[in-house]
């Protein structure tokens, strides 16, 4: 039982807090946020989160995005979800995108957890697989004719 605020009871608090929030929000069809925002004195703590909308068309659940970040994505033809191939054959799935980097701004997560970066132009080409239901964007050809992208081995 907290009886005031101080770090050590803000930080348990904290952990019981974010797991609660996280499974209210999933419940509620929201996109989970890990940014808890908390300040105390010593009988008052306030706490402040962001709650996103889930669109139906954004396939990771889990990933902590903006609407802006995943419309990027989406923008780009690369939606949350989609399996690209990495440079040592490993398939990765299309996690995050990053606005502030220039060379590697789109953030991939193989398996096992580890993260990479991919160029924009890259991983346009890698793709390996869409999300279920997402029709892939029309491009023009080399030709100035219109083509569908369609994955890897997929034509």
């Amino acid at each position: 039982m907290i009886t005031n605020w101080n770090k050590n009871t803000l930080e348990l608090f904290r952990r019981d807090l974010d797991t609660a929030i996280k499974s209210v929000m999933t419940k509620h069809g929201l996109m989970p946020v890990s940014g808890i925002h908390m300040s105390y004195t010593a009988n008052k703590s306030t706490v402040k989160f962001d709650a996103f909308v889930n669109p139906a068309n954004f396939t990771a659940a889990e990933s902590q995005f903006t609407n802006q970040e995943a419309a990027m994505l989406r923008n780009l033809g690369l939606p949350l979800g989609t399996k690209l191939k990495a440079k040592d054959g490993q398939t990765c799935t299309v996690i995050s995108y990053n606005s502030r980097s220039r060379k590697f701004p789109i953030i991939t997560q193989t398996p096992s957890g580890v993260q990479i970066g991919f160029g924009t132009e890259y991983a346009k080409r890698s793709v390996v697989e869409y999300p279920a239901g997402y029709v892939p964007p029309i491009q023009p050809d080399a030709n100035g004719g219109l083509r569908r992208t369609y994955p890897l081995g997929k034509r």
